[in-house]
């Protein structure tokens, strides 16, 4: 009676526990860490990126990185879901997404890389005076979308629409389309895909104000306020 038991028990296990399968990838495998920091910040960069990122640049996270005089190597990795950066100083090591531009030199001036520092201040300074320029508020509701969105930026759409009707200021980007909005802010943007995005250009260096994925009105109005403020 007691094996009878058991032997339900562990079929039932394998009904709701079923095994996962695991999916190897080639070149997963970091190489020793060490023989990457060679330069005189002992600091390296592993980009690491998802399997099915078309996006995803390796040339172009590459070339912020090095132009920064920091080792940069490149993985696609499944254990992660969007592209982020490991960063590897002295014996700390951090990861930071990396998503855009911004983010890339941001998390390399955590690890104190003094040029990442003036990179990342250099970008919010001329995305600003981009904006100014071109008279576009920097506490406007910057809204990213795609024509093939679908569900998601259409529930979105209603909900910015009813900002605007509010007196929000909000700044439309159709990702197919050329405009001195997106070239302002193209170093914000989320080059990795996904739609839609939200950025408040004001609070941009704060990762809660460069937003992928979508909200709802109550959130959007939330958003639209916290950047105003």
């Amino acid at each position: 009676m007691i094996a009878l038991v058991l032997l339900v028990g562990l079929f039932a296990g394998a009904l709701f526990f079923p095994k996962t399968t695991l999916k190897y990838v080639s070149n997963v495998t970091c190489p020793a860490c060490g023989s990457l920091i060679s330069n005189e910040s002992e600091l390296s960069v592993i980009y690491l990126y998802p399997v099915d990122c078309p996006l995803c640049n390796t040339s172009r996270v590459n070339s912020l990185v090095s132009s920064s005089g920091v080792p940069f190597m490149a993985f696609m990795n499944d254990a992660v879901t969007s592209p982020q950066i490991l960063i590897t100083y002295v014996n700390i090591s951090t990861i930071a997404r990396a998503s855009n531009d911004y983010n890339v030199v941001s998390g390399l001036c955590v690890a104190r890389q003094e040029a990442a520092c003036r990179l990342r201040d250099a970008m919010e300074a001329d995305m600003k005076a981009c904006l100014q320029k071109n008279n576009i508020p920097l506490d406007s509701v910057v809204y990213y979308y795609s024509d093939w969105c679908g569900t998601l930026c259409n529930n979105m759409n209603r909900s910015l629409t009813a900002l605007t009707d509010e007196g929000f200021n909000v700044v439309w980007i159709n990702e197919a389309v050329d405009s001195s909005a997106k070239e302002c802010l193209k170093d914000f943007l989320n080059y990795a895909g996904g739609f839609p995005q939200l950025i408040c250009p004001a609070r941009a260096y704060d990762s809660r104000f460069v937003y992928t994925g979508a909200l709802n009105s109550g959130q959007l109005e939330e958003f639209a306020d916290e950047c105003g403020k």
